[in-house]
């Protein structure tokens, strides 16, 4: 007997594989993997908020700040700024925390 898997159920499956593949870079620190990953899942799922705020916090760990500001950015968008919603107060305060003068590089005179 043959088991077919509907489209829904196949995306899916690909997903929660995609999980445990991001889950187990992003244990081992190994970034530039986790990445990899997140951006071939949010292939599928391009509004999924929890693998866009793992996205950011990988593009921190790989010192890619612009493009963590703009996923962090995406993450408020998408949850409506609702400020109760708590990925919204967690992209809000990762934003806040790489976008402070204190995390720029100083210039000397």
């Amino acid at each position: 007997m043959m088991v077919q898997f509907t489209k829904k159920r196949g995306l899916g499956d690909l997903l929660k594989a995609y999980q445990l593949l991001i889950e187990r870079c992003m244990s081992e620190k190994r970034w530039d993997c986790a990445e990899t990953f997140l951006h071939k899942a949010l292939v599928h799922e391009p509004e999924n908020v929890n693998l866009l705020l793992k996205l950011a916090e990988v593009e921190e760990k790989l010192l890619h700040t612009e493009r963590a500001v703009l996923t962090y950015q995406k993450v408020m968008a998408l949850t409506s700024r609702q400020i109760h919603d708590p990925q919204f107060q967690k992209a809000s305060r990762r934003l806040d925390r790489i976008a402070s003068p204190d995390c720029l590089p100083q210039l000397s005179d």
